[in-house]
C-alpha cells in the first residue's frame, strides 16, 4: 500500500471491518508520504480499482456502496455491502 516509503515517519494503514446483521462495512485508509518516489507517479490510475468496481457491479448489483476519498495526506476506501 505504499507505506514502505515512509515507515520511519508517521505512516499508517488502518483497517476496520464490521458486520451487523446482513450489513458489512469495510474501511481502509493509509497515509501518503510527503514526498513520493518518482516511479510511483507513473503507476497512478492502474487497473486494480477499475477491476474492483467492475467485480462489485457484477457480484453485488444494487447492494453495495463504494466511496473513495483521496486527500493530500490520506487515501480512504469505504465499502458497504448488503449480504444475503
Amino acid at each position: 500500500h505504499g507505506a514502505n516509503t515512509h515507515l520511519d515517519t508517521q505512516g499508517f494503514i488502518r483497517i476496520h471491518l464490521r458486520v451487523r446483521g446482513k450489513n458489512l462495512n469495510f474501511n481502509i485508509s493509509n497515509s501518503k508520504p510527503e514526498f513520493r518516489p518518482r516511479e510511483s507517479h507513473a503507476k497512478e490510475g492502474g487497473i486494480g480499482l477499475v477491476n474492483v468496481k467492475q467485480r462489485l457491479r457484477l457480484h453485488y448489483p444494487n447492494t453495495h456502496v463504494l466511496r473513495i476519498q483521496d486527500t493530500p495526506n490520506t487515501y480512504t476506501v469505504n465499502l458497504e455491502l448488503k449480504l444475503d
